[in-house]
This record gives C-alpha cells, sequence and structure tokens, in this order.
C-alpha cells in the first residue's frame, strides 16, 4: 500500500513518483516493464540524491529541508529497490543507458549485477577446462611451429606455420582483456546467452585443438608431398634443391622411411658416403627393404662383405614373406651374389645370380659379375664367355663409374686370346645404381 507523504517540496514530489513507480515494477512481470517506467525509476533516484546532497551540504538550505520521516521513507524505497536490482540490471534499457550516462560508483542503484544464472555457478570449471586446452595447444603448435620454420623455411614451410599460429594466438587472446570483450561480442551476435560465455570459451579452446590435432595427424602426408617434389628435383638434377625437401620432409615426420631412403640416395650422389650410410640405417630401423639392398651394397664396396649377406638375407626373408617389387627382389639377389663372390663362396655366388638373371635377364650387372663366377674354374670357363657376351650386350651404353671397365674386361675375354683372367679377377664390382 502506498505510504502517505507529508509535504509539497520537490522532494517529497520526487519521492512520490519513485514510491508509484516501484509499485507498478513490483505488481508486474519482469518481461512486461516499460523501459519509461524502468529509466524513470533511476532518473528519480538521481534527482532525490541530488536534493538529499542539497540538503545536507553546508551552509544548509532551509528550502530543502528534509525530515527524518521523508528520509526513513527514502530508506524502505531504495530497499525495495534493491530487491528489484537484478531485474533491473538485467534490462535492455537500462544497459544502455548505464553505457551511455557512465554513473559514478556512489550511485550504486546504477550498478546492480544481473541475477546469477545456476551454470555462472560452474564458470571456475569452465575456466580452468579452457587454460587446459589453451596450455596443450600452445604446445601443440609450437611442435608444429618448430617442424615447418626449422632448417632453410620456404613459403610453404611458413604458411604452414602461420596459420596454426594465427588460430591459437585467437583463441588465447579469450584470456586477455581486450581479447575477452572481444569474444564477449562475438558471442553475443551470435546470441548465445551470457552465462553460457564461459562454456563457449572451452568449447572454442577445444575445438581449436581437435583442428591442431588433426593438422598435426596429417603432417606425415604433407612429408609425403616433399618427397614427391625432392624425387622430382633429383631426377632433374637439382641436388640442392632436392635435398632442402627430404630434409623438411624429416623435419615434419621424423621417422619417415623413405625420405631417410632418398637422402641417403642424394648424398652416395655427392659423394658423402658416411652419410649416405647413416640414412640407410635409419630407414632400416623402420624396415624400409629398399636401405637394406642400398647399405649392403656400402658394405660391399667397403670390403663388409659378412655385414652385406647379413642385411641382404634379412630383406629376402622380407620380401618371402610380406612381397616386394620384382626390381627389388632383383637387386638384393644380385648383390647377394656379388658379396659371396668377393668371399670367394662360388656355388652360393652363381646360385644367387642366375635367380637375378631369371628375374631381370636383360639387366647387364647379374651377367657381368656370373661371368667372373664362371671364370674362376677351368671347367666353366667356356660358359663364362657366353655370359661375358650378355654382359657386354646389355650394358649397352649404360654410363654408371664400372660400366665402361666392364666393357674392357668383357671385350678381352670374348677378342682378345691373350686376355688374363687376374685382370679379369682384379674388378668384379657391379653398377653403382640407386637401387641397386
Amino acid at each position: 500500500m502506498q505510504e502517505k507523504l507529508q509535504g509539497d517540496s520537490l522532494f517529497v514530489q520526487a519521492l512520490e513518483r519513485y514510491q508509484a513507480t516501484l509499485e507498478t515494477l513490483n505488481s508486474s512481470d519482469v518481461k512486461t516493464w516499460r523501459d519509461d517506467d524502468v529509466m524513470g525509476l533511476l532518473i528519480t533516484r538521481d534527482e532525490l540524491q541530488v536534493q538529499l546532497d542539497a540538503a545536507i551540504a553546508p551552509p544548509t538550505n532551509s528550502a530543502l529541508h528534509i525530515t527524518t520521516e521523508q528520509r526513513l521513507q527514502l530508506t524502505r524505497f531504495d530497499q525495495s529497490l534493491t530487491q528489484l536490482g537484478p531485474q533491473i540490471a538485467s534490462h535492455v534499457i537500462a544497459k544502455k543507458w548505464h553505457k551511455t550516462l557512465s554513473p559514478p560508483e556512489a550511485a550504486w542503484w546504477w550498478h546492480f549485477k544481473p541475477p546469477v544464472h545456476a551454470l555462472d555457478h560452474l564458470d571456475w570449471l569452465w575456466t580452468s577446462i579452457a587454460a587446459v586446452g589453451l596450455t596443450i595447444n600452445l604446445s601443440l603448435l609450437s611442435d608444429i611451429a618448430l617442424r615447418f620454420l626449422s632448417g632453410t623455411p620456404g613459403f610453404l614451410s611458413s604458411l604452414g606455420a602461420l596459420v596454426p599460429t594465427l588460430l591459437t594466438v585467437a583463441s588465447g587472446g579469450a584470456f586477455t582483456k581486450g581479447g575477452q570483450q572481444t569474444l564477449k561480442n562475438f558471442l553475443q551476435s551470435l546470441r548465445i546467452p551470457s552465462y553460457l560465455h564461459q562454456e563457449a570459451n572451452a568449447v572454442l579452446a577445444w575445438s581449436l585443438f581437435a583442428l591442431l590435432f588433426r593438422f598435426y595427424s596429417v603432417l606425415p602426408e604433407i612429408a609425403n608431398y616433399y618427397i614427391e617434389w625432392g624425387v622430382t628435383a633429383h631426377h632433374e638434377g637439382n641436388l640442392a634443391t632436392a635435398q632442402e625437401y627430404f630434409e623438411r620432409a624429416l623435419y615434419l615426420d621424423p621417422n619417415n622411411a623413405e625420405a631417410q631412403f632418398q637422402l641417403g640416395v642424394l648424398y652416395e650422389d655427392f659423394n658423402v658416403i658416411r652419410k649416405a650410410r647413416t640414412e640407410y640405417k635409419k630407414a632400416i630401423q623402420q624396415q624400409h627393404l629398399e636401405s637394406y639392398n642400398n647399405l649392403a651394397r656400402l658394405y660391399i664396396i667397403a670390403g663388409k662383405n659378412g655385414d652385406a649377406v647379413f642385411l641382404l638375407n634379412q630383406a629376402i626373408l622380407q620380401v618371402a614373406e610380406e612381397g616386394g617389387s620384382k626390381q627389388l627382389e632383383y637387386a638384393l639377389y644380385k648383390n647377394l651374389g656379388w658379396a659371396r663372390l668377393q668371399q670367394n663362396r662360388l656355388p652360393e655366388a652363381q646360385g644367387a645370380l642366375e635367380i637375378a638373371i631369371d628375374l631381370e635377364p636383360d639387366e647387364g650387372d647379374p651377367h657381368c659379375l656370373l661371368a667372373q663366377v664362371l671364370d674362376q674354374s677351368p671347367e666353366t670357363q667356356a660358359d663364362a664367355l657366353s655370359q661375358w657376351d650378355l654382359c657386354l650386350q646389355y650394358l649397352g651404353t649404360d654410363s654408371n663409374i664400372y660400366a665402361d671397365e666392364w666393357k674392357h674386361l668383357a671385350n678381352q675375354r670374348l677378342f682378345s686370346d691373350e686376355a688374363s683372367l687376374d685382370e679379369v679377377n682384379e674388378f668384379n664390382l657391379p653398377s653403382d645404381e640407386n637401387q641397386e
């Protein structure tokens, strides 16, 4: 019930409007509140405060005398206003005017807090979840960026590091004051309620984690593209470019056996045999069969025939169990025959070389090696001549580092009665091809 107010001063008139508006708002649903009533209530309270301050300011203005009863009435009305505070704070017009007027803290009726939603009590949890997600994102981003930017970064590698960096910075901005306001405005534009903003922030952080993790998981696929580009550059003679591509592939996927193998082949072209062996050994740890073959060939050249045979037998066994290309199987048996020839285990050398010839009869290497095996025994020297003939025929215009010497030996055996078997036996190395 409306209290009876004494006096006809401006203060009393404002107090009456204050009381009437409070009763109007108290008696109606918040959703039906009119903007004029809400703003009128707050502005009236401003007027009351101005007059109250003037009445108590020295020297006291008798024209603005406010009685004790009127002060008590204002206190009771303020209590009613305080009870409506959360609803007023949630009202759109109050929010807009608060932003426009920027009232001082002393005008407490302008600074009500909206009612706390039940979900807001869990904001600390969602904030922690978002922080954990951001920490993981930063760690993952650091690893991704390091893989792309290590060595000599190019345009593609820089771009590969830039995109996830921008995404993570955008997510991390949600923990700064400016970033929080930007995120708040964005969520409001999507009409997401304020009590779900912390949850949305956590979802954003972990959605970014999903994107970064997906990007991280496809790094081996990206590495394969670099390998393809490296092989193309190698074939075109751009060795430095090929090396950059293979090394970038290994930065992206350190255990990529194909990249290690191709880099080993490249090091052989650079004649850096020690590094080639190192790369082949790394690839062998991933069961890369071509690397078994190439490392075995380098061992044979270095006179480590026992080590070569061990690797070749392992690879041949794996090919038998798991399958492999015909060209690879040929290379393994050809090199096994070569190693056995070096060990002077001629029957085993002959058997391996005959298998190699069955697999690739038009390759010159195994014929040249088999000719040397057969030349070791007087009983098979006649058969050796036919192998020398095939050696000369299939080597053709081959320009590998052994071809010229083999042609010379073949010509001596085929066309010179004074050919010395000792001279033939001095050189029994096969071609130094990348695969073989």
